[in-house]
């Protein structure tokens, strides 16, 4: 019987060999991991055995590397598990500065920094999925209580850098509360209301907290941002 409790693993190929050493551990330690191309069916299309296969998935471990945060792929899975609440466990092969894009995406995520110490790493990986394994909801919580409150005053008093500071973790718990990302918009743009939006002269499909806004957002609020996004666009030079 196949065991429901799946890990995906997220790597780059460039890195291949390292990532097969803690891909067969696990295995020896009973874990059932999915990995491409190994996992794949022979004749399968590979695009479309991702999707399924990370949706399916209760854990991704995210082998974190240079050759990682510059491949289309790892960022493709990274944001199909956040948008699946699969748990992210970012596994450092080496030491590296995040991007401003897996910062933002592994915000308040405990990262494993395997470079330093293997084996104690290793076994801190088997303490944690054994633990979620073990758990009765694998899954992030889907109903979190957010309370706005105390992000609206820190962009109120022009407090941007603790408001998003505050937001990422509010997010970390809560990936798909449109509200979150919107007020993360605010912070980028360094305005103190929703409002403002309306005279504030950039597009603001430049920025991942708008796209994920519109995501998420109910109806009504997203088509209400989408307009006032056309209307920039209409006016200013982009």
């Amino acid at each position: 019987m196949q065991d429901d409790f799946q890990i995906f693993i997220s790597y780059s190929s460039k890195d291949i060999d390292q990532v097969l050493i803690v891909k067969e551990l696990l295995d020896k330690k009973g874990f059932n991991c999915w990995m491409a191309p190994y996992s794949i069916p022979p004749g399968s299309d590979y695009a479309s055995e991702i999707t399924p296969a990370i949706s399916q998935s209760k854990v991704m471990i995210a082998f974190l590397s240079t050759n990682f945060q510059n491949s289309i792929w790892t960022r493709k899975e990274v944001d199909l598990a956040l948008n699946n609440k699969v748990i992210i466990i970012p596994w450092e092969l080496s030491q590296i500065e995040l991007s401003k894009a897996y910062t933002f995406l592994l915000s308040n995520v405990q990262r494993i920094a395997a470079y330093r110490d293997f084996n104690n790493s290793f076994n801190e990986l088997i303490n944690l999925l054994t633990k979620l394994k073990n758990s009765s909801d694998f899954k992030i919580n889907d109903s979190v209580t957010i309370d706005y409150t105390e992000i609206e005053e820190l962009i109120k008093k022009r407090k941007f850098v603790h408001a998003e500071r505050l937001i990422l973790r509010k997010i970390s718990e809560n990936p798909e509360d449109g509200y979150l990302y919107l007020l993360g918009l605010l912070t980028q743009l360094e305005i103190r209301s929703i409002e403002e939006l309306d005279s504030c002269d950039c597009n603001y499909e430049n920025y991942d907290y708008y796209l994920k806004a519109i995501k998420f957002l109910d109806e009504e609020t997203r088509q209400k941002i989408i307009i006032l996004c056309e209307r920039n666009k209409q006016n200013g030079d982009f």
